[in-house]
């Protein structure tokens, strides 16, 4: 019974400190052309926050991972990679948010790189 009452708040104390809003362990950051924006990927999505800092607006949240975010030289278009069917595909959609296309659809893995 004490080993579960000190699991327990140790996993209470754990889940207070970790909501001090300082995120980690972020993947694949990405610029915006005009270096206005960063784009990475962070718990499956990808996120978007200004270079400067501030708050991070999701711009994914589908059922896969998604990575390797790449943006267009225009910076109208978000490139990335999404297992969101098994195997990774890759897929498109607009920067400022979107109705998200897929691009790929064969049963290999396919992924961003540029």
């Amino acid at each position: 019974m004490k080993t579960l009452i000190s699991s327990f708040l140790l996993l209470f104390y754990v889940a207070i400190y970790s909501q001090n809003g300082n995120v980690h362990f972020t993947l694949k950051p990405t610029l915006t052309p005009d270096a206005s924006n960063v784009i990475f990927s962070y718990e499956g999505d990808l996120w978007k926050v200004s270079s400067n800092g501030g708050e991070a607006f999701r711009l994914t949240a589908m059922q896969g991972v998604e990575t390797d975010p790449s943006v267009s030289p225009d910076g109208k278009w978000l490139a990335f990679t999404s297992n969101q069917y098994g195997n990774n595909d890759v897929y498109i959609m607009p920067l400022n948010g979107g109705k998200i296309q897929q691009l790929t659809f064969h049963q290999a893995n396919d992924a961003v790189s540029s």
